[in-house]
């Protein structure tokens, strides 16, 4: 939860809803090799971590590039590599992942 400055209130409204599935067997063979896990919400980001969990993946396999500091603290510890995008944007965070997959430099720290 954001902690907001003396006189200022802050209001939640959820501004979307999303459903949350199982990951299949499939989806969990490809976190096996290396992979990045894209995380867009704190919601996805908790569920990511759990399906992980009850399919029995190893956290220090994965790593996670979340969209910000939050979404990457909801997805817990653990995990191989956690680097989150400069600025909130759907543009920054691929822009990374796809640094993160191409140049083996995160949060500019070689691999």
């Amino acid at each position: 939860m954001l902690e907001a400055p003396q006189g200022i209130e802050i209001e939640e409204r959820a501004l979307y809803r999303a459903r949350p599935l199982a990951l299949g067997h499939e989806a969990a063979d490809l976190l096996l090799d290396d992979a990045i896990a894209l995380l867009h919400s704190g919601e996805a980001a908790r569920h990511f971590a759990q399906e992980c969990a009850r399919l029995g993946i190893d956290r220090a396999g994965v790593a996670i590039a979340a969209l910000a500091p939050r979404i990457a603290e909801a997805a817990g510890t653990g995990w191989r590599e956690v680097a989150t995008a400069q600025e909130p944007s759907d543009r920054a965070l691929l822009v990374m992942a796809a640094d993160m997959c191409q140049t083996g430099v995160r949060n500019g720290v070689a691999r």
